[in-house]
């Protein structure tokens, strides 16, 4: 039995980027303070205010509030099927001294699910929205792939001089449950080095959670 999470979008952008830390137990940014108004103008009249308070004693999960104004509603520990820390964006870039190879920082997919597997498919690449004319000057000289660890596969190409990946492709091996899958981003270009720029991608992936 398999059930498939909503796709997700990984943007590539050329900015400061720093990986999640490992995982242990954590609390979800609905978990944190949301503000309730207390307010009065008689200081005679003290006012008072109930606040009810949630605890939890577990194994370690993210745990979550699935509705933060509601005070009768308590915290719940996150859904173990599939529970991800992926990356915010990605960076790669080439260097002129480096002669047109394509180099990056390496990326970590996180699964936190004690019991479960996930697969990982990378569904398509396309241009991004920071910069298109930067895209259509370097693109027809650029060749990017998407190299994993975790001997799941050598490489996937998502673009080839100025053709896009379109076509699902999953990444092989089922990533296993409290297991990290690590890659970069490689290629060649060959354009020219006298104007720096700056394109932009959007690289989805799917997450499918596997019994």
């Amino acid at each position: 039995m398999k059930k498939t999470l909503s796709i997700l979008l990984a943007v590539v952008f050329m900015a400061a980027f720093a990986v999640p830390s490992a995982f242990a137990g954590s609390f979800d940014d609905s978990a944190q303070q949301h503000d309730d108004a207390v307010t009065g103008h008689d200081t005679d009249s003290p006012i008072t205010r109930i606040i009810p308070m949630y605890g939890y004693v577990g194994k370690d999960t993210n745990l979550i509030d699935p509705d933060p104004d509601n005070p009768d509603q308590p915290p719940q520990p996150a859904d173990t099927e599939i529970n991800l820390a992926v990356p915010i964006k990605i960076i790669w870039a080439a260097f002129a001294s480096d002669e047109g190879l394509v180099t990056s920082p390496t990326y970590t997919v996180k699964n936190f699910s004690t019991a479960h597997k996930v697969k990982i498919s990378v569904v398509k690449f396309e241009a991004g929205f920071h910069d298109p004319s930067a895209n259509g000057v370097v693109d027809s000289t650029l060749v990017l792939n998407l190299v994993g660890s975790y001997g799941q596969f050598g490489q996937i190409n998502l673009l080839n001089v100025g053709t896009y990946k379109t076509a699902i492709t999953d990444i092989g091996t089922d990533l296993g449950s409290s297991t990290n899958w690590n890659f970069r981003i490689a290629g060649t270009y060959t354009g020219t080095f006298a104007t720096a720029y700056q394109p932009s991608y959007v690289l989805t992936f799917k997450f499918t959670y596997v019994a």
